[in-house]
């Protein structure tokens, strides 16, 4: 039996990697570049009870120069079948796992996961196989070891930094927006214009919204923006420079909010995260940013309980 909070053979997820460094009977395996994997994961472990990976566990949105300190174990499994502090293990049926975990998750995959509902972000993960039992049981802390390797620095594409105000509550910024570069919240159409490749279609009706626009992963809106904070009507635009990016969007696993949570994450963990989470029927989960709340981060959700991209919304005002 693993306790979450008590891990085996000294350590748990969480569990620093200078810590596990120190500790005997552990095998610690750096990845190399040859794996064409982000620099936010370390590599793997292993002992004689238990292995898995060693990665920075998407706590931040500006990466470090040195990602060292923040190296954890990630993620815990084994070749032995192990049990939860509440009995389930591998051979177990689904019937068994939703009864000791009433609010258990199931994923797009088919398994099921048990947010821990704890400030280290840890869940139980439960593989179903074919049977409907079963067939794995791991401790999962949100690796990053399936992020594509870090890009190459892109001097010559446009970088849109505004004034200081853009950092301050009303302004365009927020903690972890770099997540969506090199397009920026506040950018005009002539700085979004500059990214080779952007393509922007323009709408029909230009009075309040420019158009949409898609670069590589990225697509959002460009628009005239409305106060989030009062809802209040937005004035018409005057001139072009009047029309800014107002909504970015990203559906790939590298952009993440500042918590970790991203395209892959369970409603469940999002609400856990975000206790503010607002929902409805007619829009995708959003929540206002805890400093900014005249942005809000938006959750995509194709099945209503995965999110399947993230996004940020300025105030907006091409559609809904």
């Amino acid at each position: 039996m693993i306790d979450p909070n008590v891990g085996i053979d000294g350590f748990t997820v969480g569990t620093p990697l200078a810590t596990l460094e120190g500790l005997d009977g552990v095998e610690i395996t750096p990845y190399g570049p040859e794996r064409g994997i982000s620099t936010m994961c370390y590599g793997e472990y292993r002992t004689e009870n238990v292995y898995g990976t060693i990665s920075v566990r998407g706590s931040w949105g500006d990466p470090p120069d040195d990602p060292t300190p923040y190296y954890e174990v990630a993620t815990m499994r084994s070749d032995q079948p192990i049990a939860t502090p509440e009995g389930i293990t591998v051979g177990a049926s689904e019937a068994d796992v939703l009864a000791a975990y009433p609010g258990a998750t199931r994923y797009g995959n088919g398994d099921l996961g048990v947010d821990l509902g704890d400030e280290t972000i840890r869940s139980w993960v439960f593989t179903i196989g074919d049977t409907g039992l079963v067939t794995e049981v791991m401790l999962d802390g949100v690796d990053r070891c399936s992020d594509p390797a870090d890009a190459p620095n892109e001097p010559d594409g446009p970088t849109y930094t505004g004034g200081p105000e853009d950092f301050e509550p009303g302004g365009w910024r927020v903690s972890g927006d770099e997540a969506f570069g090199p397009v920026w919240l506040g950018m005009t159409v002539g700085e979004l214009s500059q990214l080779e490749g952007v393509q922007i279609t323009p709408a029909a009706d230009a009075v309040y919204c420019y158009g949409t626009f898609q670069y590589q992963h990225l697509s959002g809106l460009i628009s005239v923006r409305r106060d989030l904070r009062t809802d209040s009507g937005p004035t018409p635009a005057e001139s072009e420079d009047d029309y800014r990016v107002t909504f970015v969007s990203s559906s790939v696993d590298a952009s993440t909010t500042p918590l970790g949570l991203g395209r892959g994450s369970t409603l469940e963990q999002v609400r856990q995260a975000y206790p503010g989470l607002i929902e409805g029927e007619t829009f995708d989960p959003f929540v206002p940013d805890a400093y900014n709340p005249a942005v809000n981060w938006v959750f995509h959700t194709n099945d209503g309980e995965t999110v399947s991209g993230i996004a940020l919304d300025a105030g907006q005002n091409c559609a809904g």
